[in-house]
């Protein structure tokens, strides 16, 4: 059974700001391969830098291991970074 988890992703800004979001970059890869959508971590920030942060929910039974989604962005070029958000724990 999948995992399900959270994944966090840093979107690269080396092929051009946007080249990520276009089409084909890597939030179709996750609509595309895995049926996932992701969510801007900081939406409406003013510092431009915030703007590339993204989380993905990864929700059990989904087909896909959050791990595994992790991974896959990791291979793409338009990805600076991607992982899977440890579970919160209790003080």
């Amino acid at each position: 059974m999948a995992t399900a988890g959270e994944v966090v992703v840093q979107l690269s800004t080396s092929q051009g700001y946007g080249a990520a979001r276009a089409p084909g970059g890597a939030l179709d890869c996750l609509r595309e391969r895995f049926g996932l959508t992701a969510r801007p971590m900081y939406p409406g920030a003013d510092d431009a830098s915030l703007l590339d942060w993204y989380t993905v929910a990864v929700p059990a039974g989904a087909g896909a291991d959050a791990e595994d989604v992790a991974a896959a962005l990791r291979e793409r070029p338009d990805v600076d970074a991607a992982y899977v958000k440890p579970p919160a724990e209790l003080p």
